[in-house]
Order: C-alpha cells, then sequence, then structure tokens
C-alpha cells in the first residue's frame, strides 16, 4: 500500500484549516519555494509537491475525497468468545431448558 502525502503538512496548515488559511498559507510557501527565489537543488520540485497539495485542499470536493482517504481503516479486535444463552422454552407439560452453544455457528463466520 502506498502512503498518501500529508498534504496539511507540506501547507504547515491543520486539518481543519479554513479554505482561507489554506489559501494564505500556500501563497506564503509558494513565495518561499518558488525555483526563482529558492536557489537549493530540489526547488522545483518542493514547488511542485506544494502546488500539488494546494490543487487538492484548495478544492473542496477533491479536499474531502482526501480527508476521507486520510481516515485509518478500522481496527479489527480479536473475535468475540461464543456466548452460551440459555433459553426457556414454555411446553404444555412444563416448562423445559434449552442451552444454545453459538459455537456451533463459528464455521459460518471464517
Amino acid at each position: 500500500m502506498t502512503a498518501i502525502k500529508n498534504y496539511y503538512e507540506i501547507l504547515g496548515v491543520a486539518r481543519n484549516a479554513s479554505a482561507d488559511l489554506i489559501k494564505i498559507a500556500f501563497r506564503r510557501m509558494a513565495m518561499k519555494l518558488h525555483p526563482d527565489v529558492n536557489k537549493a537543488i530540489d526547488a522545483e520540485a518542493q514547488f511542485k509537491l506544494l502546488n500539488e497539495a494546494y490543487q487538492v485542499l484548495g478544492d473542496p470536493v477533491l479536499r474531502e475525497e482526501y480527508d476521507e482517504a486520510l481516515q485509518p481503516e478500522p481496527v479489527r479486535g480479536p473475535r468475540a468468545t461464543p456466548q452460551t444463552t440459555t433459553r426457556v422454552r414454555p411446553t404444555a407439560k412444563s416448562k423445559q431448558t434449552t442451552t444454545f452453544n453459538q459455537s456451533h455457528f463459528n464455521d459460518f463466520y471464517t
């Protein structure tokens, strides 16, 4: 599985940042990372990554999809142990107790 880039970290904003705050952060970072200003060897790559982050977080629909993709998958814990349930069935002659053991059906769930 490929790790998803954290666009919020790239822009330096929190996940609950408003659209205006994201825009301001992008503009500030763009001034610092633009290849004409930043003379680092990887300045162009950094600037492209910054633009990619803003393209996603600046669009409300793409941002929502991105946020859903960032959600961790639910952790599946150990299977519950089978429970034994006692049920009483009234009959015409007397009350009869029966025991239902869920473990008899475990092979259905494997």
